[in-house]
């Protein structure tokens, strides 16, 4: 292998504007995720990037139709279509959901790595202003 690609043991720095993949909750990356305490285990991030989430509000969420309602609870819409009204807002209430605006700074991946595993699985080219460049050569860095 080239002596120019990351091997296990090398320090590397990462810095805000760098591109990773790397885990984020799920409520800052899908409008229909807005109360999942879910993590997308590895999405194309930027460094410092801040990510928000979609903010509902109760009335918002009661308002939806009840497919809607099952959907973004991850509930059964058959048992949501039985409840009134109050009762749905009861329901809800009873989950103690946030419906705050809240936040994720993606900056907290800056910092100073070592390289724990590589492999390489494929590669490829895409265009740029300037041309094509290849990108990543395949080569997976894990840090």
């Amino acid at each position: 292998m080239a002596n120019y690609l990351l091997q296990k043991g090398d320090k590397i720095r990462l810095e805000k504007g760098m591109r990773v993949y790397a885990p984020i909750p799920s409520k800052f990356l899908f409008a229909n995720t807005p109360f999942s305490t879910g993590v997308y285990e590895s999405k194309a991030i930027e460094i410092g990037r801040v990510y928000r989430k979609q903010v509902v509000t109760k009335e918002e969420l009661l308002n939806k139709s009840m497919d809607a309602i099952a959907g973004v609870l991850h509930i059964s819409a058959e048992e949501l279509n039985k409840m009134s009204r109050k009762e749905m807002e009861t329901f809800i209430d009873s989950l103690n959901l946030n419906f705050n605006e809240e936040e994720f700074d993606s900056s907290i991946y800056a910092g100073e790595y070592m390289v724990e595993y590589v492999s390489f699985g494929g590669g490829g080219v895409q265009g740029t202003p300037s041309g094509y460049e290849t990108y990543a050569h395949g080569w997976r860095v894990f840090a």
